[in-house]
């Protein structure tokens, strides 16, 4: 030979003045057209044969985080990778369909996530990951977007809070069935359909008051307010007034103002009923009436 020329593609020459190249190992490769020869596959690379003219990316799923491998190492079955060719085990995120148990967790004396960094692939190789779990969610009642995502109620269910004090025997969020199921929309936590509050939205706000159908409507009392108490008035005046006339009774001193014997007898008798012709009995008859149905305690 005149000259020196390259390898070809999956070989190499480590060594001077050589007439022949050899073929690279496992975890190497060389695409040729270059005197670099052989390279070492790097991280998130392998070569798993001799003669490679290429190091292959880590399946999704995978991942390696040595440099000259000849395989990748598996997440796990409940884990994966978002993108090809990751480098770090943190990088192994829950599958669509899980959740991950360590996502919030109880720290100092506060409940509030743990979790430092993002979702990113690339950026999880220096976040810093509580311990946690993949778990499978229960697909009837919530949706799970896997990685670090957080779990999201079902249409028709409630969750109260995401943090470890909310948790259910398994670890996920406690979550309550709604009734009926229009009255939630399911989603982050405390997710209330118009109108509606309290656990499982189990209440109307303050001002709306239940349907038989479930749906919360406005009260009309508290736009006509004044309405509804001249009605209540307008009633329960001749009502007053009919109970004023049958509970009053005429002074049965007539004439010379002397008693026969029977009315003395029925004096005696009420004697402590002197409230009988109270001039006030009508209107405490309807005050007493008000209060019960609650009027004079809004005012």
């Amino acid at each position: 030979a005149t000259r020196c020329e390259f390898c070809p593609p999956g070989q190499g020459q480590p060594l001077e003045g050589q007439t022949s190249c050899t073929d690279c190992e496992v975890g190497q490769a060389n695409p040729g057209g270059s005197a670099e020869g052989c390279r070492d596959c790097t991280m998130g690379t392998f070569s798993d044969r001799k003669g490679s003219s290429v190091c292959q990316r880590c399946a999704t799923g995978e991942f390696n985080d040595r440099e000259r491998q000849s395989g990748c190492t598996k997440c796990g079955k409940t884990r994966t990778t978002g993108e090809l060719g990751s480098v770090s085990a943190k990088q192994c995120v829950c599958k669509e369909g899980y959740f991950f148990t360590g996502l919030y967790e109880l720290v100092g004396d506060t409940n509030k996530t743990s979790f430092k960094g993002t979702t990113e692939p690339r950026e999880l190789i220096n976040a810093t990951i509580p311990e946690g779990t993949c778990k499978l969610c229960n697909d009837d009642l919530y949706e799970c977007r896997g990685s670090f995502h957080p779990p999201k109620a079902k249409d028709g269910f409630y969750m109260e809070a995401y943090d470890i004090t909310y948790r259910d025997d398994n670890g996920f969020p406690a979550i309550y069935e709604c009734s009926p199921r229009s009255s939630c929309e399911g989603g982050a936590p405390q997710k209330c359909k118009k109108h509606r509050t309290g656990i499982a939205c189990g209440r109307c706000e303050d001002g709306y008051s239940k349907s038989r159908g479930g749906r919360c409507n406005k009260c009309s009392i508290k736009g006509n307010r004044a309405g509804f108490l001249i009605i209540c008035l307008l009633v329960m005046l001749p009502i007053g007034a009919y109970f004023y006339s049958k509970t009053s009774y005429e002074d049965p001193r007539k004439g010379d103002g002397t008693l026969s014997a029977s009315t003395r007898s029925v004096m005696s008798s009420r004697t402590d009923r002197e409230a009988a012709d109270d001039p006030n009995k009508a209107f405490l008859i309807i005050l007493s009436f008000l209060q019960h149905i609650g009027i004079i305690s809004s005012f």
